[in-house]
This record gives C-alpha cells, structure tokens and sequence, in this order.
C-alpha cells in the first residue's frame, strides 16, 4: 500500500541588513582560538557587564578572538535580562565571523559574504548562494544561521530556504536537532518538518511551540510573512488531522494579533464544516460578518447544507454568487472593471476550493472565465488549472485532462512565467512546462485506461515517456507509484511492453532518487516496493526494503500490505495472508486491506487448483 505524499513550499529572500555597532573589533581570521575552553567563554561574558571600561573592551576582544567556539554562550546572553550584557553580546555576534574551519570552501565564502554588514541585502545574496550549492553542502551552514542569528526577520527567512532544501537525511537530521531552541520560532519550526516523517505527535508539539512564541512576540515586515506561513500550515495540520477546536483557538489568536477578514472568514468556515465546534455564539459576538461578502453567505449556504436542510443553501448561493459578481464602486473603464471583479472572484473560488466547497468554488472561477475578455487571459489559465483540481477530485480523469490542456493553451497565449510545485520544489519555466504537460498526460493516460481506449492510453504514455527523458521533472515520479503501476500494468495488457519498461524504469529512478536522499525513511521505501512489487520487478530489493522498514515501523499497516504483496507476487502465499492479517488487525476498517486478502486468497485457490490439474 503507497503512504502520503509529501510536500513543501519555497519561499522567496529579503533583502536588507541593519548597520553594525561601531564599538566593536574587526574579526579575527575563521577558526582563531576555538579551542577556548567553556570556563573561560562563561567568565569572559561575564565581564562583559564589568564596570571597569578596560576590562569589557578587553573581554570583547578576546571573545573576538575565540570567535565561532563562543557563538552559543553569547547568543545565550543576549537573553540576558541584564540590558547591558544583553546588549554588548548582541554587538560582539553582529561581528563574530560565522564560517568554521570545516566548512567547504564555497560555504566559506558565503558566510564571510554572509557576515558582511551593509545595507544592500548581501546576508540573503548569501544565503541563496548557500541554497543553491549543489547536494545540499550549505545546509549545515543556514542551520547554524536559524539558530544563532538574532535578528528574528532574517531567522525566518533563512529558516524557509532551509525548509525548502529539507529532503536528505543529514539535513533533516540537523533540522531535528533544533528542537531544543526552546525560545527560537523558527527554529521549532523546522524542528516540527524534520520529525513530521517520524513521530508526527511530536511534530506537531514543536510547530504550535513555534506558534506560541511567535503570537507573543509577532516578527514584523517580511520574516512576519514566513510566519504567517507558519500560522497557516499549523492551522491546516490542525484541521486535516481533525482538532477543529486548537485551529479555531490559532485563527482567534492569531487575529488578536493581525487582525484580518480573512482569518475571520476562515475561523467561520471551519465551524461552518466542522458540527458542535465550541464557542460559536462567542464568535458571531465578537466578529460580526459583513453582509455585502460574498462569503458569509457562502458560508450560511454551508451551515444549512450541513444541517441537512432541503432549501434554503442553493437561494444563498445563488445571493453570494450575486454579490460576487457585482461591480465595485464606480469609476474607470468596463475593462478595468471586469479585472477588479475577476481578481475577486477568483481570490473568492480559491478560499472555496481550499475549504472543499466545491460547489461554491466552481460557481466563483466559472464566473471569472465569464469576466474574460479573451480566452488566453492570465486569470483563466489559473482558473483552468484549479478546475482540473476539481475535475481529478470527482474522479473525472478525463475532464481533468482537458482543464489542464485548456490551461496550457490559454498561458501560450497570455504569455507570463508559468510556475509549477513538484515533489516539494517550486520551478519555473521550461522545468514548469515540462510538471504541467506530465500531468496532463498523467490524467489523459488514467482517463484512456478506464475508457480501454489502448490508442489513447499508448499515445499518453509514450508523451510521458519522452518528458521523462527532457527533464528529472517530467514523466511519471517517483511518489505516485500507482500511476507507473497503472500505466505499466496497462501497456503490459495491450501488448506493449517496450514502452511499459521505459516507464518501469523512469518511476523506478524516480523513487530510487528519492529514498536515496534519505534512506532511513520507511515511507519511501514502501513506495518504492510497492512499485516494484506490483508492477512484479525487482522483487528481491522490494523484499529487503520492507525487511528494512517494518522493522523501523513493525505495526504501520501499510507497511504490512507492501510486504504481503511482495510475498504474494513470489508465489508465497500463506506468507502473504498472514501479513495481511496482521494488517487488517490494525486498520480494521480498511477496506483495501481486505481487497488485498480476497486477491490473496483468490491466488492460493488459483495456485493449488492448478497443480490438482497438473496432477501435482
């Protein structure tokens, strides 16, 4: 059985550095006096607060000179609640060089540009230097920045790029251990994505401590962006895994501090999906929704739907639908009109869309490609994209297919930067083009295949095929391995086999690719024998792989089902059914779990019928 997908965002650098204090030395060369025992780091910051002139320009100097060895017991005082320790140790960090003599020579280099201080923003020039060093050689570097540097703006900037580099096993293990930054936001935020894979309970303790400590001291201008970022992913971990009452209790706290109609609309949709949430007469109080929002009574239309009503949702939708289309206030041309309501109702479908009102969404971007004054225009290739969503959502593959195909040909003609998310990495361009066409494929090739359509399903995976081979993006990927599964299982059936090998192996290189990035993560390696076993290749690494991650995670019932099916494509089936049994004993209610025993058993039955024939 596949696991979750897993994602994650990129989010793009600041620019900016404050001006240093003028009463502190220059830099020693890396590395000087680092062997400076504990002791005397302690007794040197200590003096930092002396009354004697003499003697804190002394113990400044020669903190200077421990340099980086000194970094955590200064970063420490400048917790202090002594103002003026507080504040020399902040002045001497401001200049204590950051680069450690065993840092590559590349990452070097950034840290030294990195510790300049200027006003043209060079920190973030160095910052996208070290992110962008290949194999992840400068993660160790901008971890050490998130949890040393005091300014808090550039903390959760950096703390975002390290986020979005986040995929191989040593820096994710560098992430975690940031999870003793007890009064670091960013910090614990990128503490809670390094043990999101492995103990998602503790994940998320670490991500609402991030919050906490962010809604008591609220970061300003645009680290305060990337925490909003935060906020918001907190607030949809909250409600994926179903504790509506913690997101509800984030969005009023968090409103406390920003106040916003958006947090507003979002804390009233969320009791408007979520029955007998706490403190709803207490919110209608204190957050009185405006009439003349298409929103609220999009979001009354929900309450009754919820209640199981027969009238009243539809009339409302078709008010808020009206509401939505309304010109804004007069002024300017019907063009300029027309945009201002598009840019509303799409932002509206998008909220929609978000809360799973799929309805009411469609309604609001359907209304947007009303708007349009021709059909490659820029709202309506998103428009298309996110009505493919809806489409793939519904299980119609096909029309899926065509929203994307629409999209496709509504951007060739507005022209811009399409931009596209995969496997957790934001890309632009020719590598976007080359994500969209694929999942164009991706849903023609489904749709072909539940029509038995054999020329349209070899027509989209030879398009599948060739885009792997344009780019490490396109093609099948490495974390759908039912689509490869489906694909090859197919093209096997219609007697294509050179081209079922062809996406074998690109599905298989793709996964590879990224158990390879972190090979202790059992999710990825039940992907990648749950590839292997159904489409019945290399079935030997399948068996050793589920080996491997069923001892890392011996009751995960997924897990159990990929290593049943290993052993029931090697013919052993008694071994299959008995690892199936254990699996429907932890997931009871799954019923693809029992579907895989039926098929089990149905094989055993099959099997032993045979040899009677056989005479055996």
């Amino acid at each position: 059985m596949r696991g979750p997908v897993l994602s994650s965002f990129v989010i793009a650098l600041a620019c900016g550095a404050a001006a240093l204090p003028a009463d502190v030395a220059a830099p020693p060369a890396a590395g000087a006096g680092q062997q400076s025992a504990p002791d005397e780091i302690t007794r040197l910051i200590d003096q930092l607060s002396d009354g004697d002139f003499d003697a804190r320009e002394a113990a400044a100097k020669r903190l200077m000179e421990v340099g980086i060895t000194a970094r955590p017991a200064l970063e420490e005082a400048t917790r202090s609640d002594n103002p003026e320790l507080a504040g020399r140790a902040r002045a001497i960090l401001r200049k204590l060089p950051w680069h450690a003599d065993t840092d590559p020579d590349a990452v070097k280099q950034a840290l030294k540009l990195y510790s300049t201080n200027n006003p043209d923003g060079q920190w973030a020039q160095a910052v996208m230097q070290m992110r962008q060093l290949p194999d992840g050689v400068g993660g160790d570097a901008l971890v050490r920045l998130v949890r040393g540097e005091i300014d808090p703006q550039r903390r959760w900037i950096i703390a975002a790029n390290v986020k979005a580099m986040a995929k191989n096993a040593d820096l994710l293990k560098a992430v975690r251990s940031l999870e003793t930054e007890r009064t670091n936001a960013p910090a614990l935020w990128l503490a809670a994505v390094g043990w999101m894979p492995r103990d998602a309970r503790k994940a998320i303790g670490l991500h609402a401590a991030a919050a906490d400590i962010e809604l008591a001291n609220p970061t300003p201008q645009q680290g305060g962006s990337v925490a909003g970022t935060m906020l918001s992913e907190l607030q949809k971990v909250y409600e994926r895994t179903r504790r509506s009452a913690a997101a509800a209790d984030l969005l009023r706290r968090w409103n406390t501090v920003r106040p916003s109609q958006e947090l507003v609309d979002a804390l009233f949709a969320l009791h408007a999906n979520t029955p007998d949430l706490p403190k709803f007469a207490d919110d209608v109080r204190q957050f009185p929704r405006p009439l003349d929002s298409a929103l609220t009574w999009y979001t009354y239309a929900q309450f009754i739907d919820r209640a199981g009503l027969d009238f009243g949702g539809g009339s409302l939708r078709f008010v808020a639908g009206v509401l939505s289309g309304s010109l804004p206030t007069p002024g300017g041309s019907i063009a300029e009109r027309n945009r201002s309501l598009q840019a509303r109702r799409y932002q509206t479908g998008t909220f929609l869309l978000e809360r799973r009102w799929v309805e009411s969404a469609e309604q609001e971007l359907r209304g947007v490609l009303a708007l349009a004054d021709a059909p490659n225009d820029v709202y309506s290739v998103n428009v298309h994209f996110r009505l493919a969503s809806i489409a793939a959502g519904r299980k119609d593959d096909a029309q899926a297919a065509k929203e994307y195909e629409e999209a496709l040909s509504a951007w060739e003609g507005a022209g811009g930067i399409l931009t596209a998310e995969t496997d957790g990495e934001q890309v632009a361009g020719d590598e976007a083009l080359i994500v969209m066409k694929s999942i164009m494929h991706r849903y023609g090739l489904r749709a072909a295949r539940k029509a038995g359509a054999n020329d349209d399903l070899v027509r989209h995976a030879t398009a599948l095929a060739d885009l792997g081979e344009k780019g490490r993006l396109g093609g099948v990927r490495g974390n759908d391995p039912d689509l490869a599964i489906d694909a090859v299982t197919s093209l096997r059936e219609a007697g294509q086999k050179e081209l079922a090998s062809r996406l074998f192996a690109q599905a298989y290189a793709a996964s590879k690719a990224l158990l390879d990035m972190n090979p202790d993560d059992p999710r990825r390696m039940n992907t990648l024998a749950w590839l292997c076993a159904r489409c019945g290749e290399r079935l030997e690494e399948a068996e050793a792989l589920m080996a491997k991650a069923l001892k890392l995670a011996p009751e995960n019932p997924a897990y159990l089902d990929t290593a049943a099916e290993v052993q029931f494509q090697f013919g052993r089936f008694d071994k299959a059914i008995e690892l199936s049994e254990k699996a429907i004993k932890l997931a009871p209610e799954a019923r693809e779990l029992k579907d895989q025993m039926e098929r089990f058993k149905a094989g055993q039955k099959q099997a032993g019928d045979g040899k009677r024939a056989r005479g055996q």
